[in-house]
């Protein structure tokens, strides 16, 4: 596998999309910030061609690199990059799921489109919407 390198610029833009939709959730929902990327039926076409799954593997990457900062997290990193790939003509599909942790319960948001699922490890393990 090809070691890629991603630039301050990259990593710049990345923050910024991660900033801009964590305000976005805070002051005007989730449905506002991705209600068009939950809703996604799972025969939706990829859209654009394969080969583009490499300008969205280095954006998510870039994106992962603002861990960082207090209000990067799964959902806002997911939001993030659905609006990259549809702005590359793809259909992302937002994906929340959660499971039981001890007492509580955990949830984790990832992306999926094109037979693909981008989020960091642990969404296998996660009951998606309407699973069981």
């Amino acid at each position: 596998m090809k070691t890629v390198r991603i630039g301050l610029l990259e990593t710049l833009r990345a923050a910024t999309a991660v900033t801009s939709t964590a305000i976005r959730l805070r002051y005007r929902g989730l449905e506002a910030a991705a209600g068009r990327f939950v809703d996604v039926p799972e025969s939706a076409p990829g859209g654009a061609p394969a080969s583009d799954d490499g300008v969205i593997d280095r954006r998510y990457r870039a994106l992962l690199r603002t861990h960082r900062l207090p209000w990067s997290t799964c959902l806002t990193r997911s939001i993030a990059l659905c609006m990259f790939a549809a702005a590359r003509d793809r259909t992302p599909k937002l994906v929340i799921g959660t499971r039981r942790d001890g007492d509580g319960l955990a949830a984790h948001a990832w992306v999926s489109f094109g037979g693909r699922s981008w989020g960091e490890d642990g969404h296998e393990a996660m009951i998606r919407p309407g699973g069981d």
